[in-house]
């Protein structure tokens, strides 16, 4: 695969999952091959996409529902993020890390300036977040604002010293919260201080992956469909599309067309694209149409030259792992078209390696 320039997109999606602060979604767009038809489990009874195309469940054998589950469960969770993070503006405060009792932990020391008009700020995406601060008995009053609405207080002090408490707040919705932790210049009555001591805040990371892969249709009729497959919360998409334009057109130079026309409307509403090509078909399959998947990969190599970014080509590495391994393709496919759960595995392998997603 080559590197650099040609991996801005791919490079986007991990930058994506990895930023806590925003919400992520993937759109897998594909026909059969992506929504797991010859693997254990397809079944096309979900949601209604499109007329009477239906979602595919997730729990399916495929290449798309393995790569949801990898994502999801690895990203989903709840980040700690220090204090000094980009996407924490700090107004109005100084700020020093420090100490106690020779501990090694270190926490951000908040000074009340003018009365104690200091202010942390961030966005997030989530229904919560938690702040991450010790207690002790020389510490003050912070008032927390959600969406410019006052929610509560959270008083730092404490008889005695303790680590890492985290104290949530909760947000009336799902979605993106403004957030203000303001310093009061107030403390308990008990505390010998009016200065903040906090740690970190922790919030949750949101990832979502969507496979509306469809068996049967070609890349015009994603097209016609195309409001309603490609939806405003998509950041990236990626697109596995042209098996069934070797029936469907006469010419590979006409898929080509389709497809580039329909990356064109993705990036035209701001999503990042990333394209992949199918795996080879059996000899008898390719016998039956007007042109090869090695066609297919071809013109899919040539819109990714023109757009200057990489693609996953199943194709080739197909083709390679059979050679390697002294087998014909028809030993991982179902059908001659469709993989079998063995073949769909691969394709996740390879999914995951290109896209640069542990697995």
């Amino acid at each position: 695969l080559k590197k650099g320039v040609g991996q801005v997109n791919t490079q986007q999606l991990l930058k994506d999952l990895m930023n806590p602060f925003v919400f992520t979604k993937i759109k897998l767009i594909g026909d059969s091959i992506t929504a797991g038809v010859g693997g254990t489990g397809y079944s096309p009874t979900g949601k209604t996409l499109y007329g009477s195309y239906k979602q595919v469940l997730p729990t399916g054998a495929c290449w798309g529902n393995m790569l949801k589950t990898t994502i999801e469960e690895q990203y989903n969770k709840y980040n700690y993020i220090p204090l000094t993070n980009e996407n924490i503006i700090r107004t109005g405060i100084t700020s020093e890390q420090i100490t106690f009792d020779n501990n090694t932990k270190l926490g951000e020391k908040r000074r009340c300036e003018n009365g104690g008009n200091g202010v942390i700020s961030f966005r997030f995406y989530g229904d919560n977040f938690y702040i991450v601060h010790p207690k002790l008995n020389s510490a003050g009053v912070l008032d927390i604002y959600i969406d410019g609405d006052k929610v509560g207080i959270l008083d730092t002090y404490d008889t005695s010293f303790s680590w890492s408490n985290e104290t949530q707040f909760n947000c009336e919705t799902v979605g993106y919260h403004d957030v203000e932790i303001r310093e009061t210049g107030l403390k308990n009555s008990n505390s010998t201080s009016k200065t903040i001591f906090l740690e970190a805040i922790k919030i949750p990371k949101t990832a979502i992956v969507e496979n509306y892969g469809i068996s049967g249709i070609g890349t015009s009729e994603a097209l016609s469909m195309k409001s309603s497959l490609i939806e405003e919360d998509d950041d990236i998409v990626i697109v596995q599309l042209g098996t069934n334009d070797r029936f469907k057109t006469t010419c590979p130079e006409k898929s080509k067309y389709l497809l580039k026309e329909f990356i064109k409307y993705c990036e035209g509403l701001g999503k990042k694209v990333i394209q992949f090509c199918s795996l080879p078909a059996s000899v008898s399959d390719e016998e039956t149409r007007n042109w090869t998947i090695k066609d297919l990969d071809k013109i899919i190599n040539e819109i990714s030259l023109e757009r200057k970014q990489d693609y996953l080509s199943q194709y080739k590495l197909f083709k390679k792992y059979c050679e390697e391994q002294g087998i014909l393709i028809d030993e991982i496919l179902a059908d001659g078209l469709h993989p079998n759960d063995r073949g769909y595995k691969l394709m996740y392998i390879n999914a995951c390696i290109f896209l640069g997603i542990s697995i």
